[in-house]
């Protein structure tokens, strides 16, 4: 009976937001990612086939009655939630839609995909300790991509490896701008061999680049390739990418953009549920700690330059690592020169850049 209640309660929420957002004359393409209209929201058969349309588009298969039920229980709350978001947010806020995590709750995908991010760090190392204080003069965008230094968005699936897929875009960032040549390293590489982080459970990237230096190099995607899983080193793998250091950037704004004007920069963030149904727009981190002493992050990403909206806000360009099919074809736009400290989701607390022939790369 309380299951009945609750599926009344969703629909009868998911129906006041779809004509309060028609009210307000909010576009359909604001819903969702698979374009769905608000009358299809107002009814158990409609949500449905929304729910069927979904699943056919992201290849959900559940293996009983009950999980369907479960997940399509899960996918409503998700979809009254992004409905919701996007009838009450400003028109310079992030848009919310349905993914490939629209059957998940926060906290299972959470299990799954997040992890602490570098657990070895100690607050003070946040500090000006062995970090780099950057100053320069710079363009008013920057974008990698442009230049041929960034891959294709990857897919981490259900394995909290991004640090690794942070870790390799940085190398593979630095090493084509010095080199020319874009190549795709192995995440799972670094998630078999790197055995001071913990694989598919997490890990450091300072703890990763260390070793990519410790072992001579990196090898290639093609050469080991990912497989999402926690596996055995492979020891006879050529070496095909150096790296002569990293360094550790000092959490102000200026030096973290001066660092990305000059290559792309591995960081962490802290990822809410806001996050995780991100579509497109400039992402402001609403519910991101204000404290300057929580330093929680838990997740990696790949800044790979920035620029300014025509509102005249300032961002990120932040490569994920959940796909193309997420956010804005795999990328989201973080507000920077933000009031927080630590900057949206304390993004400014850990980034990191590798060095390789630093005459060419022009960094300390």
């Amino acid at each position: 009976m309380g299951g009945l209640k609750s599926e009344a309660l969703i629909i009868f929420t998911l129906g006041i937001f779809s004509m309060v957002s028609r009210n307000l004359g909010i576009p359909n393409e604001y819903y969702s990612i698979i374009d769905y209209s608000p009358d299809e929201i107002v009814s158990q058969e409609g949500l449905a086939l929304l729910f069927k349309r979904w699943k056919a588009k992201h290849e959900k298969v559940y293996t009983s009655s009950e999980e369907k039920e479960k997940r399509f229980k899960i996918f409503q709350s998700n979809l009254a939630y992004v409905i919701d978001w996007n009838s009450k947010r400003k028109p310079s806020d992030h848009t919310m839609g349905l993914n490939q995590f629209s059957d998940m709750s926060f906290d299972e995908f959470s299990e799954i995909y997040l992890s602490n991010m570098e657990p070895a760090e100690s607050i003070s190392e946040v500090t000006a300790i062995n970090r780099v204080k950057l100053t320069c003069s710079h363009p008013s965008s920057v974008d990698w991509r442009e230049n041929g230094v960034v891959t294709p968005v990857k897919n981490q699936g259900k394995c909290g490896s991004c640090w690794a897929f942070s870790t390799t875009g940085a190398i593979e960032g630095i090493n084509g701008i010095v080199t020319r040549q874009l190549v795709s390293l192995s995440e799972q590489q670094l998630v078999d061999c790197v055995k001071t982080n913990h694989g598919c459970n997490g890990g450091s990237k300072s703890r990763a680049l260390q070793w990519v230096i410790d072992n001579g190099g990196i090898t290639t995607e093609s050469q080991y390739p990912y497989i999402g899983k926690n596996g055995t080193c492979k020891t006879n793998v050529p070496n095909k990418v150096t790296i002569d250091g990293y360094k550790k950037v000092a959490r102000d704004e200026e030096s973290l953009l001066c660092a990305v004007t000059q290559q792309p920069v591995s960081a962490s963030i802290l990822v809410l549920k806001d996050f995780h149904l991100y579509k497109n727009g400039i992402y402001r981190g609403a519910s991101c700690p204000s404290n300057p002493n929580n330093l929680k992050t838990n997740h990696a990403v790949l800044i790979v330059g920035y620029g300014t909206s025509e509102d005249g806000t300032d961002y990120w360009i932040v490569k994920n690592s959940w796909g193309a099919n997420w956010g804005d074809s795999g990328y989201i736009n973080i507000e920077r020169n933000h009031e927080l400290k630590n900057g949206v989701c304390n993004i400014n607390v850990w980034p990191y850049y590798p060095t390789k022939n630093p005459t060419q790369s022009h960094l300390p």
